[in-house]
């Protein structure tokens, strides 16, 4: 047989490929783990190049309006949705609509959260995991579940401030590990 076999394709494609990231270094990016970005072009209001995304597995719509501060620090897996369907007419999928996402400087989105339709404040830190939707996390504020709520917020010397201290970071074993 003359040429690759897509056996041989599909391992090299597989192999890991060094990259250079000018926030973090050197790394090593698993193709397998490449993003998506639905959209004709990447917006000017993203600060951040597009492959800082790709290499994280990040899913990102930027058919709609994006904004992205280049001080924000992002986690694996988040998906970014800024289009949708206007179902209020006679109760069908309607025309395709604007859902606006905002991040600001020094914003933390945590790995496989879900942004739609929002605005996240300076700041602020969106735990792993949460869907934050349809909704402003105001500058300063922590958020984590579906749908985020309101766990912490900084204090006047920067610190955390917990609402519940189930939501602090676990020095001991949780309550369901109790032998």
């Amino acid at each position: 047989m003359v040429g690759n076999s897509g056996r041989d394709f599909a391992n090299k494609a597989r192999s890991p490929k060094y990259y250079y990231d000018s926030k973090y270094g050197f790394g090593i990016m698993n193709l397998n783990a490449l993003g998506a970005i639905i959209g004709p072009d990447w917006p000017d209001t993203v600060q951040l190049p597009k492959e800082y995304f790709l290499t994280r597995g990040c899913f990102i719509d930027a058919r709609g309006t994006l904004e992205i501060d280049d001080t924000s620090t992002w986690g694996i897996g988040v998906k970014i949705i800024t289009k949708s369907h206007d179902i209020a007419y006679n109760n069908t999928v309607g025309k395709v609509v604007d859902r606006p996402v905002v991040v600001k400087a020094n914003a933390w989105i945590g790995s496989f959260s879900l942004l739609y339709n929002c605005i996240i404040g300076e700041g602020s830190v969106v735990a792993a995991g949460s869907v934050v939707r349809s909704c402003e996390i105001m500058p300063g504020v922590m958020v984590a579940g579906n749908p985020a709520q309101k766990i912490a917020a900084r204090n006047d010397s920067g610190k955390w401030v917990y609402f519940n201290p189930k939501w602090r970071t676990m020095t001991r074993e949780p309550d369901f590990c109790t032998r």
